[in-house]
């Protein structure tokens, strides 16, 4: 199978070159056989020499330009006017259209909606024409291929945090090439930063007192921000845009020496834990 045709054959090594007589050569069956004794060439690979039919020159043997299909190529050959003429047939299919592009890209078993990672090395999975190479490529360095079977998936080698542009394609037997489909993923192996400026550890806190400081997630997104006191709920922390909180503790039903833990976790699972021990005073 091949994008654009181009035929090498060598001759007989048990002969001499100049004794070949006769060689020619059909793409329509034994009544249209076209001389191409002359296209025979000495070859250091080839005792005997070798010769190439181009595109072009079975274009002219077939009388017209051939479009994708199967083809049978009859070689006429006889190395002496006396000697048997042997027909050798060659069979060759031209393929120049490209295939789909792989459909239903995804990390792993997440839905293909979900472009984000804790993993550096993600299997990236997805769907394409059954025997063709999917190929996976970042900023022109090659992240691995595979056959596909209607399915595929290929383990990338180590990403960088951060945004990565994938770009994936499929290559039939022919080596026509799809169009290629950019796959961006967010790779996040970095937890949410906490900065908490009120209360400070070993303080005492009283009814009114604030939770203050600020929260900072550059990749994947903040998926959950809390606080609780020792084993108590987990009560939801309101961010502003710029991750700053303020927000008033509370301090229903407790007193005396607490932990205070706050709980940030991104997207993709990373957590940062803040213990703050307080003590909690109650009436005057």
């Amino acid at each position: 199978m091949t994008i654009s045709p181009k035929i090498r054959r060598s001759l007989d090594k048990s002969c001499l070159l100049d004794s070949v007589a006769l060689l020619e050569a059909s793409l329509n069956g034994e009544d249209g056989f076209v001389d191409i004794l002359p296209l025979i060439q000495p070859d250091d690979s080839f005792v005997n020499g070798s010769f190439v039919l181009s595109a072009e020159k079975l274009d002219e043997i077939y009388g017209d330009t051939l479009i994708d299909g199967s083809y049978t190529l009859l070689i006429k050959l006889s190395y002496n006017p006396d000697a048997e003429t042997e027909i050798i047939p060659f069979n060759f299919t031209i393929d120049r259209q490209a295939p789909p592009s792989p459909t239903q890209i995804a990390l792993g078993d997440l839905p293909s909606t979900v472009a984000y990672t804790s993993d550096t090395t993600p299997t990236i999975t997805g769907k394409a024409e059954v025997t063709t190479q999917v190929t996976l490529e970042l900023g022109g360095e090659s992240l691995g291929g595979t056959l596909s079977e209607g399915v595929w998936q290929v383990t990338t080698p180590t990403l960088a945090d951060g945004a990565q542009q994938i770009i994936v394609r499929a290559i039939d037997a022919a080596g026509n090439v799809s169009d290629p489909i950019n796959f961006e993923i967010q790779v996040d192996t970095l937890a949410p930063v906490l900065n908490v400026n009120s209360p400070v550890a070993n303080t005492t806190i009283s009814a009114g007192s604030r939770l203050q400081g600020q929260i900072v997630e550059n990749n994947s997104g903040l998926d959950s921000f809390t606080y609780k006191f020792d084993d108590g709920n987990e009560i939801p922390i309101d961010i502003a845009a710029d991750g700053t909180f303020d927000i008033v503790l509370d301090l229903t039903g407790l007193s005396g020496d607490r932990q205070l833990t706050l709980t940030a976790q991104d997207f993709v699972g990373n957590q940062t834990v803040e213990i703050i021990p307080v003590t909690i005073r109650t009436g005057q």
